[in-house]
């Protein structure tokens, strides 16, 4: 699924990400990575 498609009615929202448990997988809008990678990209912005 193209996650380039979805919008947030917030515009303060620039990112997301869904993690996947069984894979410990992070899916991005156009990137697949480790879950800790996805999560340390998003979470270590000082703009969170």
């Amino acid at each position: 699924m193209d996650f380039k498609l979805y919008k947030t009615f917030y515009p303060q929202i620039t990112d997301f990400y869904v993690y996947y448990s069984l894979g410990d997988t992070g899916i991005m809008p156009g990137v697949v990575r480790s879950g800790k990678d996805v999560y340390e990209q998003v979470h270590n912005n000082p703009d969170f």
